[in-house]
């Protein structure tokens, strides 16, 4: 679980660990401090993982953020990264 402040998710563009994280993960589930539920906001299509030859080895990452704005803006900062958008 990768704990993201409200300073770091807004500048969560300028760390490169992070993109990467992000970009390569086959899974991206995130809650919030005041939910203890993950909720899942990114899945790679099953075909995509099978067409790596490794099905076994897929790559989750968890994030937990302070609030629902915070979810709601991580939500759309994964979004554009998994477009291809590397501005975020």
């Amino acid at each position: 679980m990768i704990p993201l402040d409200n300073l770091t998710l807004k500048k969560i563009h300028n760390d490169r660990q992070l993109v990467a994280e992000i970009v390569f993960a086959d899974i991206i589930t995130a809650r919030t401090q005041a939910n203890p539920t993950e909720h899942n906001i990114y899945v790679r299509p099953k075909a995509e993982i099978d067409a790596r030859g490794y099905p076994c080895q897929v790559k989750i990452v968890s994030f937990m953020v302070r609030d629902r704005a915070d979810f709601d803006y991580l939500v759309g900062v994964v979004r554009r990264l998994k477009e291809g958008d590397k501005t975020v």
